[in-house]
């Protein structure tokens, strides 16, 4: 049986944007020891807007959002750090950023290179507690970039074998206290 009911369409004109769910964690807050779900948003063009950083504390039911830095999330970018932040290393373009559960405050760190392209892949804490990104480098020989949370400080560690002339990434890194 067909409805007899009229339905009446509308134009509503031109879809203004679109978000992409582009990575998510969840995490227990040193700090608090609150649970987070955290979720990536990347919203059209990622060379103009930032990603949105939604983030979802499931401990008291609240939530914020939050503009990020430019690019998409690395694949294995995020790290969540002794200090209680969120460390988000993104690619094309390639940029670090922290995040504070606690404040919602959101600060970019640095490019990964101040002229070239450099694309995280992996993000991980080391003996010594810096931060290291392994990243891609359309030049070849894959490259590493560190930051020191104590001092500010993010340092290009540079190209990681200069003989590999071909595009190479860095997925798996092990950092102790020799770099």
């Amino acid at each position: 049986v067909l409805s007899t009911n009229v339905v009446e369409l509308q134009d509503l004109g031109a879809l203004i944007s679109v978000n992409t769910l582009d990575k998510h964690m969840m995490f227990s807050d040193p700090s608090t020891s609150q649970i987070h779900l955290m979720l990536y948003y990347i919203v059209e063009d990622i060379t103009t807007y930032p990603i949105q950083v939604f983030d979802i504390n499931l401990s008291n039911s609240t939530c914020r959002l939050v503009d990020g830095v430019l690019g998409r999330s690395g694949p294995y970018g995020t790290v969540l750090h002794p200090n209680g932040k969120i460390y988000l290393a993104t690619n094309d373009p390639g940029y670090l950023m922290e995040y504070d559960p606690v404040t919602g405050g959101v600060r970019q760190i640095s490019k990964l290179h101040p002229t070239l392209r450099r694309d995280a892949q992996m993000t991980v804490v080391g003996s010594d507690n810096k931060i290291y990104i392994g990243e891609y480098n359309p030049l070849g020989g894959g490259a590493l970039g560190s930051y020191d949370p104590a001092t500010d400080t993010f340092t290009d560690i540079g190209v990681l074998d200069a003989s590999f002339s071909s595009p190479q990434w860095a997925y798996t890194l092990a950092a102790d206290t020799r770099y």
